[in-house]
């Protein structure tokens, strides 16, 4: 018997049982035959922690509920960024929850997350005050808009919803918080403050505004603005500065001052939200692509005027 012939067809059965697959390597003599398997631990660990990774890049929002249960705020946060936002209570007299019946405007705010000495979690906002500090026992204290005392509270919800964005908001919903922004404000500082947004067919361009006084708000301005347009950045832009100029004159001081120099609010479309005061305009820049961070802040609306006027 050819021992040599014997030895070559059994190699030749090997190399065709582990070549049933179409991906399979032809055998050949002296080359090393490689065999991958599937079912690696490490492989498995290693899959396991980058899902765990893409998750935790995908913002969670959490309900709270203060201790008195009586209030309630939303918290977004992920590895970059958190977001809050603090929900209207029925009787309350934030301007957020004044400005607009007919739609949710509370103000998201932007914080920085950052760990405390003992181990909390805290979030600070654009000013650098703690608005809410979560311990390491889930614990949580809560500043709320316009208070100076901590609220407790306690989570309520993982998995509240879908991540914080500015809530959906049409031309028409846009002018009539114009026209209820410059009411209160008139109201706020006794003179009268207009709210000029851009009209409809000149929203693209910067320098054609639709102006709306409280006493001017008629059907040829809502018949200018397309209806089912979307406006939430510039929406939300008017009530954001209603908010923060409300802020200034909860000041006696304040109020004065604005009343005497400020008789116009014009918003005009640009690349990124600004500030700036054009002889007794306050002209807001905002940008409608951005979402909640096209637009300024409340707090930088207020400290804006604080330093400006």
């Amino acid at each position: 018997m050819n021992i040599g012939a014997v030895m070559a067809g059994a190699l030749m059965a090997v190399s065709l049982a582990a070549g049933d697959g179409p991906s399979a390597a032809p055998f050949a003599p002296g080359r090393a035959v490689q065999i991958q398997v599937d079912d690696n631990p490490f492989s498995t660990l290693v899959g396991k922690r980058r899902e765990r990774a893409l998750r935790d890049e995908i913002p969670t929002v959490e309900r709270f509920i203060t201790a008195s249960g009586e209030r309630a705020f939303l918290l977004m946060r992920g590895n970059r960024e958190a977001r809050i936002q603090f929900l209207c209570a029925p009787g309350e007299r934030r301007i957020d929850c004044q400005i607009d019946p007919d739609g949710r405007a509370e103000e998201i705010y932007a914080l920085r997350m950052m760990r405390g000495p003992r181990g909390d979690l805290l979030f600070k906002d654009a000013e650098g005050e703690t608005v809410l500090r979560i311990t390491v026992h889930g614990g949580a204290s809560v500043l709320w808009p316009g208070e100076t005392q901590r609220r407790g509270a306690y989570r309520s919800v993982n998995g509240a919803g879908e991540a914080l964005e500015l809530a959906a908001a049409d031309r028409a919903a846009a002018l009539r918080r114009a026209e209820r922004a410059g009411r209160l404000l008139s109201e706020r500082v006794r003179a009268d403050i207009r709210f000029v947004i851009p009209a409809a067919e000149e929203g693209r361009r910067a320098g054609d505004a639709l102006a709306l006084a409280p006493q001017s708000f008629a059907e040829e301005g809502a018949a200018r603005v397309a209806a089912n347009e979307d406006a939430s950045v510039l929406a939300d832009a008017i009530v954001r500065v209603a908010a923060g100029m409300s802020r200034v004159a909860d000041d006696p001081t304040g109020a004065r001052v604005l009343g005497a120099r400020i008789a116009t609010v014009r918003f005009t479309p640009a690349g990124a939200p600004s500030l700036a005061l054009e002889g007794d305009a306050l002209v807001v820049a905002y940008n409608a692509a951005q979402g909640a961070e096209g637009r300024p802040s409340s707090g930088a609306v207020a400290r804006f005027l604080e330093e400006s006027l």
